[in-house]
């Protein structure tokens, strides 16, 4: 039996797997072949140095996983609706996005298996595992100082285990790199060994006067210079440039990997939006309105269509390094970008199913305060059993977080309110009594709480703000409540919804080097102009009024779902006949047939041609020159997709 068949996995390890093309150069930089050059896969030049890795393997994609593992980990405990949960979201993406392509750089050009690859592949799960302990955490307070410290030396610990990767390449290819070669990865190893004793020293910034702030700061501003350096090390030296390897699949690869951690919390969202399973629901006319139904639909549509123009438009074709490296550069923007529209989509799902939640809410305690407006029999209890009931239906469906505070919050109301004499009803809640002022501070605080109560329950945590309250009209008192956060919210997902758009059309710039024509052109001018319509939507939040009545409206999703569908739509358009114009040099439009060229004389008699001649050589000599001719034309024409 041979060794094969003995084996009983599927693969046989090496201790250390070489990726090295074993081609010894020649005095004058020729290469001289070796037994090992002669079974060489075929994509190895005679120039190449290193076997390329034009496809992953599992580990990568196992490695690719916990990415969006860790994004989900802190997605689920930070609320991004301020401005400084935003930053920190934002730096923990980039510092997650920088860490992730060094490990990328590496695999795409060296990966393998073998007992040392799969060690130090243990290394870098290990430090994805401390991104997940970071997350939970990951906000700079002093408190956090240690876990902060701790992941200061994770990531010293990543750039060290590159380093010793680096160098176990240029061990082996010692006698067969070229110095160009030699020197590039020795620039690799000593950049990455500077940043992990910076990564080091910051750990011991970490003191008692330091906040992780600064550390944060720090790390991102090292990852940035990090991927910059990799990128320009990269066109220094052609068997190390990104060409032939699986770079461009990797980063589509984190493209999807993202859309679906979008769909992750979009699913996750809906999961708490079905969490009304009171009989109340029906009563108080709470739940899946069309109007949520649509929402949602867009939100979904929304992932769909961003997936459909990012692969349309991603052009695979061989290009120079200088687009390669702007191409693989750009998609850091791109990505977190991406990742911010779609938590932004998400919240404004969640804010829809709030504001619906607090109308019907408001709606029965806005009857109850019309009913004591105008003179009744009722009697002080009699006001508070109905203010109570309604309440205890509200916290019966949305169940308080802390349900024993909550309650001993609004019994404390109840209590002001036991205090007004039941004369004060029977002649309506007159203007100038300084009793109002009583019963009304405490039924503000009572919708107020019974607001807070709703938000807390989908998520958004934290004080509501009482500033332009008006009792007489609770209609948008959901969206004065939260009127900070949701401007934020309003203001982000806008913002990334323009960068991702104009940002996909730059990627789709760089990577298509023929087909410009004046159409084309046209096309990129108005997919770059919707991303800049996007952008500058924001506008509305300088206008409280627009402001409150577009949030109030259905459409914030809708609106980006349908610039985007456009934008597909125009992506895919025929080339218009309009726009083949003609060619430097001719006098009629430029076309794909051969013109006939006729001859003022009888035609020449020929001799016919063999059997032999006929089946050695074409018997439609025109046909190559007429398929180059089609390659010229759409060469010239251009497809956009």
């Amino acid at each position: 039996m041979s060794d094969s068949e003995l084996q009983y996995t599927v693969t046989r390890l090496e201790i250390i797997n070489s990726t090295v093309a074993r081609k010894r150069l020649g005095p004058e930089g020729s290469t001289k072949g070796s037994k090992d050059s002669e079974s060489l896969s075929p994509s190895v030049t005679s120039d190449s140095e290193f076997i390329p890795h034009e496809s992953g393997h599992s580990f990568q994609l196992f490695y690719d996983l916990w990415f969006v593992a860790n994004l989900t980990v802190f997605t689920e405990y930070h609320e991004i609706i301020d401005v400084k949960a935003l930053s920190l979201f934002i730096g923990f993406v980039l510092l997650l996005w920088t860490t992730w392509i060094q490990s990328t750089f590496f695999d795409a050009r060296f990966s393998g298996d073998s007992i040392f690859e799969r060690i130090t592949c243990a290394f870098d799960l290990g430090v994805m595992v401390g991104f997940a302990e970071l997350g939970t955490v990951f906000t700079p307070s002093p408190n956090y100082q240690a876990i902060f410290r701790m992941a200061s030396l994770f990531l010293m610990a990543s750039r060290l285990v590159l380093a010793v990767k680096y160098a176990t390449m240029l061990f082996q290819a010692r006698k067969y790199a070229r110095r160009r070669a030699k020197m590039v990865l020795l620039l690799i190893i000593g950049t990455l060994v500077a940043a992990a004793t910076i990564y080091f020293g910051i750990s011991f910034m970490l003191g008692v006067d330091n906040i992780p702030g600064d550390a944060l700061i720090a790390w991102n501003v090292v990852g940035v210079v990090e991927v910059i350096l990799q990128l320009e090390y990269s066109r220094l030296s052609d068997p190390l440039s990104f060409k032939g390897t699986n770079l461009e699949a990797r980063m589509n690869q984190l493209t999807l990997i993202i859309l679906g951690e979008g769909i992750i919390i979009m699913i996750r969202g809906i999961n708490l939006l079905v969490q009304e399973k009171s009989p109340l629901a029906d009563s108080l006319a709470i739940g899946w309105s069309p109007a949520l139904i649509a929402i949602i639909g867009c939100a979904i549509g929304l992932i769909y269509i961003i997936f459909k123009i990012y692969f349309d438009l991603d052009h695979h074709s061989e290009t120079t390094s200088r687009r390669r490296t702007a191409w693989v550069f750009f998609h850091l923007p791109f990505h977190m970008a991406l990742v911010v529209l779609l938590e932004g989509t998400n919240k404004f799902v969640v804010i829809w199913k709030i504001l619906e939640s607090s109308a019907s809410a408001n709606s029965a305690l806005n009857g109850v305060f019309e009913d004591v407006r105008a003179p009744s029999t009722l009697t002080t209890q009699e006001v508070i059993g109905k203010i109570r009931s309604i309440v205890v239906d509200q916290l019966v469906l949305y169940k308080p977080n802390d349900t024993l505070k909550t309650w001993t919050h609004l019994n404390t109301t109840f209590a002001n309110i036991s205090t007004i004499p039941d004369m004060f009803w029977s002649i309506g809640v007159p203007v100038d009594d300084p009793t109002v002022d009583r019963f009304t501070d405490s039924f503000k605080d009572i919708v107020l709480t019974v607001l807070e109560n709703i938000q807390a329950f989908f998520g958004i945590h934290g004080p509501v703000e009482s500033a332009t309250f008006n009792l007489s009209s609770l209609e948008n008192v959901a969206i004065y409540s939260r009127k900070t956060e949701f401007k934020l919210i309003f203001i982000y997902t806008y913002i990334s919804a323009g960068m991702v758009i104009s940002l996909i059309t730059l990627l789709h710039a760089i990577s298509k080097r023929e087909g410009w024509v004046s159409f084309n052109i046209y096309r990129t001018a108005f997919f770059i102009s919707t991303g800049v319509g996007l952008t500058l939507t924001n506008l509305l939040a300088t206008s409280e009024i627009l402001l409150v009545n577009f949030l109030s409206s259905p459409w914030p999703v809708p609106v980006i779902l349908i610039c985007y569908s456009v934008v597909l739509i125009v992506a895919h358009l025929p080339f218009p006949k309009s726009f083949n114009g003609k060619r430097k040099g001719d006098s009629v439009p430029f076309t794909n047939k051969i013109p006939q060229i006729r001859q003022s004389g009888p035609s020449p008699q020929r001799r016919p041609k063999s059997r032999r001649y006929m089946s050695l050589h074409d018997s439609r000599p025109d046909v190559g020159f007429e398929m180059d001719e089609q390659k010229e034309h759409t060469r010239h024409t251009g497809n956009f997709v």
